[in-house]
């Protein structure tokens, strides 16, 4: 399966089952309290599962208390690969604020800082998510397994089967896309129906739409790896 056949699937795919995008939208839309969150993260992994193992269809919200499991999975990984990304960040505000001191808070110095840690931050950020998403994949396909979202040199297999270009330009479409979708969306919000269907539609839609996205990607890796 090419790019152009992973998107055009990934799109089709949460409009198989309406009803499913409306209630991981209704589950979305309690976002200020812990329960929805987990469940939500735990239904787009339940994505990522079935996506591995072959089905075409959205999976059903049966057995919440697996859908409550994986999604505090899905959280401690997402928390354990932000890590790198705090240290960094801290590192740049320790090193913008010694670079003010040493000198004296010259503009110059102040532009330095202020684009070298910015790159720096930028490129962390991106890295992260680059091998976080896999992470999420490789524990998708090992049943949940924990280990497997820290097995790196499985993950950094994967990818170079994939290939790095080809992996950051999906990655990169692949956001884009959802991007825009929420985008309009979003300024879809100046009128009164946009308040109801940017959380109860476009959102769930766009979560799902790169679960499965990223999900066919790496089935696509696992696919061609050797045997």
């Amino acid at each position: 399966m090419n790019l152009e056949e992973i998107i055009n699937d990934s799109i089709k795919y949460p409009s198989s089952n309406w009803e499913k995008v409306l209630l991981l939208g209704v589950i979305l839309a309690g976002f200020i309290f812990i329960l929805p969150i987990i469940l939500f993260f735990g239904y787009l992994f339940r994505i990522m599962k079935s996506t591995i193992y072959g089905a075409n269809d959205l999976p059903d919200f049966d057995h919440p208390k697996e859908i409550f499991i994986d999604g505090l999975k899905v959280i401690f990984v997402v928390v354990a690969y932000s890590i790198p990304v705090w240290i960094i960040s801290l590192f740049y505000y320790f090193l913008v604020g010694s670079t003010y001191i040493a000198l004296d808070a010259s503009i110059f110095a102040g532009l330095w800082s202020l684009i070298f840690g910015n790159t720096v931050l930028t490129i962390s950020v991106a890295m992260v998510g680059l091998m976080e998403v896999m992470a999420l994949a490789n524990m998708a396909y090992y049943q949940g397994d924990l280990k497997a979202a820290f097995d790196f040199k499985e993950i950094l297999n994967y990818i170079s089967i994939i290939g790095w270009k080809k992996y950051v330009i999906s990655y990169v479409l692949i956001m884009l896309i959802a991007l825009t979708m929420f985008a309009i969306g979003f300024w879809s919000l100046s009128i009164f129906i946009g308040i109801i269907i940017l959380p109860l539609l476009i959102a769930p839609y766009l979560t799902m739409f790169g679960s499965r996205a990223i999900a066919l990607l790496f089935t696509y890796a696992v696919t061609e790896a050797p045997k």
